[in-house]
């Protein structure tokens, strides 16, 4: 890299600048996706919803935001993250509004759906944003900054929107974070640049200059380069067992502390709030230690957190009579070493796909596969507690975290660095 003295310090105050909007923008992002975490025990009996209606109704979000991962990633490597990102807390603004106003599964559904659509705008324009931004060895720190923050916005949001339905109704737990999304998007649009050449700073060498093909030949191009390596999707997969951790979590653990454990509907929302709280500490440290130790830690550290998490699952459901405080250590681990790790998984994709250009679609693919299974994590949850109980539920959730850490193997550090495909 060859920058005078003035671009360099222009550099370093622009890196600051985005990376602390992106940071706020997208913490406004979870106050309007997990804000129904905290409404679902008001929700489920209000509407006379069974256990399989609300697992549907969650999975409709992560549906919809799997969708928007596979479409979204490619379109932020060709259209810039600044304008998708701003775009896409509108839409969910929208969204969430429309699920307030119309109370009906049908409805609900669709509106959650959308906003599922509209959130998968954030995580890839935020990992292109850092792509172009930082180099391979800087990229950790305000990656991991990105995550506490947005963790953090799933921290104050649940039960924040637990006190919102105790106050105003549950309706409004929708329609609050929605409006304030509105003013994200234009925060977003004025304090965020694609790249360090859109501020007049030249002679950055880790981003590559890419001729533009049409966006259907660039789509199908990135797509193919992509996922042509079996290791990225051995990796993903490991990724899909730790999502759907956390979304079954985010579903079922307030559920769970009211109906099992005795909490009311805000503790069981503070309870589940740990696990970000944990992520938000934990990421922090894991994004540094990342840059630290290099390439070959990526695949230990992600490895002891399945682990880790499955064995804490484990003591949730199968021991229900223990002290409070004890699922308070519980949940936080299990957060420490799901949420706390997110970081981790998309430094392996920035890494290895972002001399390429091709960061967005890497990380909007791999998101979208862990959405995958996230979604389907909801519902499937929702059914084998119809039909077996809390401590089939738990157990499922800790076996496949056992899995995905079997199929990290593969992912060393020759493949990050190109040595091999």
């Amino acid at each position: 890299m060859s920058l005078t003295q003035e671009a360099l310090s222009l550099l370093r105050s622009w890196r600051i600048r985005v990376t602390l909007a992106s940071c706020l923008a997208y913490a406004l992002y979870y106050w309007g996706r997990y804000n129904y975490s905290g409404l679902g025990p008001f929700i489920k009996p209000a509407l006379a919803w069974p256990a399989w209606q609300w697992g549907v109704f969650a999975s409709a979000m992560t549906a919809g935001y799997a969708i928007g991962q596979f479409i979204n990633g490619a379109l932020i490597d060709y259209y810039g993250p600044r304008r998708v990102y701003s775009i896409g807390a509108v839409g969910s603004g929208l969204a969430n509004i429309a699920t307030g106003l119309f109370p009906f599964f049908p409805s609900m559904t669709t509106t959650w759906f959308l906003n599922g659509y509209f959130q998968a705008s954030g995580s890839p324009s935020y990992g292109k944003l850092f792509t172009c931004w930082f180099p391979p060895k800087a990229r950790g720190l305000p990656n991991a900054l990105n995550d506490a923050a947005r963790l953090i916005g799933s921290l104050t949001i649940v039960p924040l929107a637990a006190y919102i339905a105790t106050v105003m109704g549950w309706q409004w737990g929708f329609i609050i974070p929605g409006i304030i999304l509105f003013p994200a998007a234009v925060m977003i649009w004025i304090l965020i640049r694609d790249q360090p050449k859109d501020c007049g700073i030249k002679g950055c060498d880790w981003i590559p200059e890419a001729e533009k093909k049409s966006l259907v030949k660039e789509m199908v191009t990135a797509y193919t380069f992509v996922w042509k390596r079996w290791r990225f999707l051995s990796h993903s997969v490991a990724y899909g067992m730790s999502q759907f951790t956390r979304f079954g979590i985010y579903t079922w653990i307030p559920i769970y502390a009211v109906e099992v454990l005795g909490f009311d509907p805000i503790a069981g929302a503070a309870l589940l709030s740990v696990s970000p709280l944990a992520g938000a500490i934990a990421t922090v440290l894991f994004g540094w230690l990342a840059d630290k130790l290099g390439f070959g830690s990526r695949r230990i550290l992600l490895g002891l957190g399945l682990t880790i998490s499955g064995l804490s699952l484990l003591a949730i459901g199968w021991y229900p009579h223990l002290p409070a405080v004890a699922y308070v250590g519980l949940v936080f681990l299990v957060g420490a070493f799901t949420e706390g790790l997110d970081t981790v998984y998309f430094l392996v994709v920035m890494d290895k796909f972002g001399k390429a250009g091709k960061a967005g679609t890497a990380y909007g693919s791999l998101n979208a596969v862990g959405k995958i299974f996230g979604t389907f994590s909801s519902a499937i949850l929702g059914f084998v507690l119809t039909i077996s109980g809390w401590i089939s539920a738990f157990t499922l959730l800790a076996i496949l975290g056992f899995i995905g850490t079997a199929l990290l193997i593969p992912v060393t550090a020759a493949w990050i660095r190109g040595d091999i495909e």
